[in-house]
């Protein structure tokens, strides 16, 4: 049972972290105080194991609060919760010896990291007699803490002159060194991990001189990846990477993956002259060298150097032989195109997430090109069916195969389906050429109503139907003109207007063609054959409407 007391002026902020920690510690006993003042009384009144406070309130502040109450006395785990990033307030509240230093607005997952912590450390003291072991570990914890607080603001927007001064005193940031980053090779896989604090300590089984490395993680890597910051010897020529520290990272991957049974990738820079000068670029180095597993694949240390840069765009234009061998449900053609795009993407020197941007304007322009006649809920699920299978793909090899099978799945599951629907359309398409037949009526059109490329989807009409879209428009309209023809009395170049043609003597053509006779010819057949008017009268007739 944890009790834990929340110190909050601001009552939408206290209120926020009391809902929050309901839900992530339903177990817990809560307390709740507007400022130090109350605080101090509750904290009298009750036994509490955790507080989380702000700096900065009325009547009584954090400090005062903290200075009134002795929380190191008490045994009591503090956490500043504050949205102050003043160096002062930093070194005033390590020396109230907090578990924890977050700023707002507060990050969830912290939050959740944070109070990990305080649970295994109120355990561990729960189970130790040593009041010395307590105070040493929660000192250690606060100065790490601050000091991975510090790297986060420096890779964000810098330091001062004076800050850094302090973080010297904790680790010879002046000196020579390398940055070592490592990540997991299956996320899902960390929380089976009690924290990753376990991958450090595994790192420091394995390195003869504990003091040459300062672990931290950057806020971005949360949780899935770790860093080190390495000193390395001052003889050494800037610009290389020790083998003597290649090996030792060596060792720590065969550790972590005997012991935890998982796979990781480490990336390593080349010495700079100062960590503090140039730390940080050292670090984008070694993440770069860390995502070459992606490629090469994990349980390896990547030392290379060169830069990486971005795997070439992809453009729907560019990939039509793709949409074609999709719509024709050509398997072969699709696995062709495929190991073609492979051996285009499969390059370490690409970055990781370029690819999977390549691979996934791959796969919308698919998408939307084969799914378009299914509607916008179809393709909104295959879109971001597609993206999680991308996300969780660690490898190349994983993502070029799950997206082989995706497309290949998708030409076997739309195949009677994509038959089917494009029935219907051409059937509705038939409808409406006998309702708009008088209109002028063309393929481009038409294939814009029904969201097709022209050339597409005169090949579909032509496929279901049996014919061409244009002779089905020219058959209905001389169909509807041998009505008017037998009913009305109406001129020949009027009738041709009336069916959607804006001369009569190309009407007259085609209708010869397709009866064999012209349209006054037809008239005056259709008439004899009902006894009506003479033929003198009709040759009189088609003198008028000629």
């Amino acid at each position: 049972m944890v009790r834990l007391l929340i110190v909050d002026d601001e009552p939408l902020h206290r209120q926020g972290l009391l809902k929050l920690m309901g839900k992530l510690r339903p177990e817990y006993t809560l307390f709740e105080a507007v400022n130090g003042e109350e605080a101090v009384r509750i904290v009298n009144e009750e036994p509490i194991d955790v507080i989380l406070t702000d700096i900065r309130m009325p009547i009584m502040d954090g400090f005062q609060f903290l200075e009134a109450i002795d929380p190191v006395s008490k045994n009591m785990k503090v956490i500043f919760i504050t949205a102050y990033r003043d160096f002062e307030y930093a070194k005033k509240a390590i020396a109230f010896r907090p578990f924890e230093y977050i700023l707002k607005p507060i990050d969830v997952e912290i939050l959740q990291q944070c109070i990990e912590r305080v649970e295994r450390q109120i355990q561990q003291e729960r189970t130790q007699s040593s009041l010395q072991v307590k105070m040493s570990r929660l000192l250690s914890e606060s100065q790490r803490v601050y000091v991975e607080h510090q790297l986060n603001e420096d890779y964000a927007s810098g330091l001062t002159q004076e800050e850094w001064e302090y973080l010297d005193e904790c680790f010879p940031f002046s000196q020579p060194g390398v940055v070592a980053c490592a990540a997991l090779a299956d996320p899902g896989r960390l929380p089976e991990l009690s924290e990753r604090d376990d991958l450090y300590a595994g790192l420091y089984e394995v390195w003869p001189d504990k003091g040459q490395l300062l672990p931290f993680t950057l806020g971005q890597d949360r949780p899935h990846a770790c860093a080190v910051l390495i000193r390395a010897p001052e003889t050494h020529a800037a610009g290389e990477t020790p083998s003597g520290i290649i090996e030792h990272l060596t060792q720590w991957l065969k550790v972590l993956e005997a012991k935890y049974e998982c796979k990781l990738s480490v990336g390593v820079s080349a010495v700079c002259r100062s960590l503090r000068e140039h730390w940080t670029s050292a670090y984008r180095q070694a993440r770069e060298n860390c995502e070459r597993a992606f490629f090469t694949g994990y349980g390896q240390v990547h030392a290379g150097l060169q830069e990486m840069c971005s795997a070439p765009a992809v453009r729907c234009e560019d990939t039509s032989e793709l949409a074609d061998a999709l719509r024709e449900g050509d398997e072969q053609a699709v696995r062709q195109f495929m190991e073609s795009f492979g051996r285009r993407m499969c390059c370490e020197h690409y970055t990781p997430s370029s690819v999977k941007q390549a691979y996934d304007a791959l796969m919308e322009c698919q998408l939307r090109e084969t799914l378009a006649p299914y509607g916008g809920d179809t393709l909104g699920a295959e879109l971001e069916r597609w993206r999680e299978i991308s996300r969780e793909a660690r490898t190349w090899s994983r993502l070029h195969d799950a997206a082989e099978q995706f497309l290949l799945e998708l030409l076997r599951r739309t195949a009677d389906k994509h038959d089917a629907i494009m029935r219907q359309i051409m059937q509705d398409c038939l409808e409406y050429v006998k309702q708009h037949y008088h209109e002028d009526l063309n393929l481009q059109e038409i294939a814009d109503k029904y969201h097709f490329h022209p050339s597409y989807f005169s090949q579909q009409f032509h496929r279901v139907t049996g014919r061409k879209l244009s002779d089905y428009i020219m058959e209905v309209r001389l169909e509807q003109s041998k009505k008017l023809l037998a009913q009305t009395q109406e001129k020949i170049y009027k009738i041709a207007e009336t069916v959607g043609y804006g001369h009569d003597k190309y009407f007259i053509r085609l209708f010869k063609k397709r009866f064999g006779m012209t349209p006054n010819q037809y008239r005056s057949m259709h008439y004899k054959m009902r006894g009506g008017a003479s033929a003198g009268s009709q040759t009189t007739e088609q003198g008028r409407s000629r």
